[in-house]
């Protein structure tokens, strides 16, 4: 949770990037996307089919110990354990500060998305407080407001924030770039860092965040 304290530095450097008139072929003013007033805001719509997305990982819930049996535990892209809040927040902030010279609405959407999935995937890592599997107590086990990372598996911030950031860049520039989300989100399993619902609601999460977002260009 205190890697959080950096958020407002992004607002800030999302704030500075955008100040001056910056114009490219793809940047024009009024393509530039709406920014949302606040994050629960993106979760207020009419249709009830625009949260049907979110049901997939519920579902899965029971399969979590089952699954974990079955995946491998690897070493393999063991150095992406060390990846934390800061580390994401530099590639949101530089990817995204680099895009504005192409595209200013590609570059504003990364920013905010990154926002608002690292405010909702805080809060819920720490309201719901679910133990990570290398705890060996369960994947029905709960500390809620704890603010150990051993009860902090839900939902997988390195699937709801690598998604965040790169579901705009996959959406504007080619669907090649999904790959790079869904490497860090599956690393999660073989490391036994978190359950398989923890990695597909985040993935989730952080794609829907950001498609809403992109949706308002």
């Amino acid at each position: 949770m205190r890697k959080y304290f950096l958020l407002p530095i992004l607002v800030l450097v999302l704030i500075f990037s955008f100040a001056f008139d910056i114009t490219t072929p793809n940047s024009q003013q009024d393509q530039m996307p709406k920014i949302s007033n606040n994050t629960t805001s993106l979760f207020h719509s009419s249709n009830a089919t625009d949260y049907l997305p979110f049901l997939a990982p519920l579902l899965v819930i029971p399969l979590d110990e089952t699954v974990r049996l079955y995946v491998p535990k690897l070493k393999f892209l063991e150095s992406l354990d060390h990846l934390e809040f800061e580390h994401f927040f530099i590639l949101a902030a530089s990817t995204s500060l680099f895009i504005s010279y192409y595209d200013v609405s590609v570059a504003r959407a990364i920013a905010q998305s990154f926002i608002a999935t690292s405010t909702v995937t805080a809060l819920l890592k720490f309201i719901i407080g679910r133990a990570r599997p290398y705890v060996n107590i369960g994947a029905l086990t709960f500390n809620p407001f704890s603010f150990s990372k051993s009860f902090q598996s839900f939902p997988s911030g390195h699937a709801s924030l690598s998604w965040t950031i790169f579901t705009p860049i996959a959406q504007n520039f080619g669907a090649q770039w999904y790959f790079v989300p869904v490497i860090l989100s599956t690393q999660r399993l073989w490391s036994d860092e978190h359950w398989l619902s923890d990695v597909i609601f985040g993935s989730v999460l952080g794609w829907w965040i950001a498609n809403r977002i992109q949706s308002e260009k």
